[in-house]
């Protein structure tokens, strides 16, 4: 790792620091001894400001690449969100189906509104179709919408089905 301005700064202060604890050890007198000491309590007090500086700029480097990732999502999420047009379906519910243009080789479906508006992209699934009507549902979330326009199952008239009621006529 490439030291840093902080790290260089800690390191000449114990530099600093060793070179006054090597002047105590020399004859000298209590005067110069004293302003040695209090020389050497402010190197301390510098190496310990030089030791929060760092964990405060380590702090804010997390901080900005947990930014940076979160804008790159961001940025992705409003990409895939242009792949989408909002389609309003006969039962008048909503989903958001995949353009034409944008599909390629993906096949055509429609996701979630409540999770795209969240920022998800959730495919909704079919969970079977009753008189023309398909209800499609989120893995995610749960909600569910309808297709399709309602069909009637179309009855045959009784005397069709066979011969008729002898006790009739």
């Amino acid at each position: 790792m490439a030291a840093t301005p902080i790290s260089t700064a800690y390191s000449s202060l114990m530099s600093a620091y060793e070179i006054l604890n090597g002047l105590l050890k020399l004859e000298i007198g209590a005067e110069v001894r004293g302003r040695i000491v209090e020389l050497q309590e402010l190197i301390v007090s510098a190496q310990l400001d030089t030791l929060s500086a760092q964990a405060a700029q380590t702090e804010l480097s997390e901080q900005m690449r947990a930014l940076e990732e979160e804008m790159a999502r961001a940025k992705a999420w409003e990409a895939e969100k242009q792949r989408y047009s909002l389609t309003q379906l006969p039962s008048n519910g909503f989903v958001y189906t995949l353009k034409s243009e944008e599909r390629g080789a993906e096949p055509a479906h429609d996701i979630c509104i409540h999770c795209y508006q969240q920022g998800r992209k959730e495919i909704l699934r079919s969970r079977g179709t009753a008189y023309g009507i398909e209800t499609l549902a989120c893995p995610s979330c749960g909600a569910q919408t309808e297709t399709g326009t309602y069909k009637t199952v179309a009855q045959e008239p009784l005397e069709s089905f066979g011969s008729p009621d002898p006790r009739s006529g």
